[in-house]
């Protein structure tokens, strides 16, 4: 069987995915692939939030009776090889775009055609947006050492529901390597099949309004 590699997405709460960049010896971080963060605004932003969110800070948006609060959360983009032989010169294609100044703070916002966009649904037809390659490690295939097997899980944005974006955000597209065997080059969109998935977790983060609390004010 040939390299074929598979994506899929995580979306763990910022307190959790802070933990791991704050106490990277925990037992919970341990046991959790390393995040890689294959841009550098993006790293910068998220670490020096992770202090704020670990102490329990700004671990939501909005207002609780009148906007209604949504989590924040973190977009980890998985890629492994479920084939049998390596998967080398390992290239992700994706779209970035860099907040304003604050908008590590400060939520932004993706419109095009008079429609606000979600994550999923980046760039669209939104200007500003631009493409750029990130070379990755090869994944070892089945026929390889477990070593090698190790998936890796790349951090794309910060995000507070679908479509309120903070600092920088990455929307990958498209995933190519080479069949270290066969020398074939292969690509594999990467959005597509996981659209349901991130509409779920992205849209169950919206908490609302705790209505009976509202009341009593």
């Amino acid at each position: 069987m040939s390299a074929r590699i598979a994506a899929d997405f995580d979306l763990p709460l910022a307190r959790s995915f802070a933990a791991r960049l704050v106490q990277p010896d925990s037992a919970a971080a341990e046991s959790a692939l390393r995040p890689l963060f294959p841009n550098e605004d993006l790293a910068r932003e998220l670490h020096e939030l992770a202090q704020q969110w670990n102490g329990g800070n700004r671990l939501m948006t909005g207002e609780a009776c009148t906007s209604g609060l949504t989590v924040r959360q973190i977009v980890l983009l998985t890629l492994r090889n479920v084939g049998s032989a390596d998967a080398t010169d390992v290239v992700l294609i994706a779209t970035v775009k860099n907040g304003s100044p604050d908008s590590s703070s400060r939520a932004w916002r993706e419109n095009a055609a008079g429609k606000t966009l979600a994550y999923y649904e980046l760039p669209g037809e939104a200007p500003g947006w631009r493409e750029v390659s990130f070379k990755l490690e090869p994944l070892g295939g089945a026929s390889s050492p477990e070593a090698a097997r190790k998936p890796q899980q790349l951090v794309m944005a910060s995000v507070s529901g679908p479509s309120s974006f903070y600092g920088t955000a990455i929307v990958p597209q498209t995933v190519t390597w080479t069949d270290a065997i066969t020398k074939e080059q292969h690509s594999q969109p990467v959005l597509g099949a996981n659209v349901m998935r991130l509409k779920s977790d992205l849209v169950g983060a919206e908490i609302g309004k705790p209505t009976s609390a509202c009341r009593q004010r």
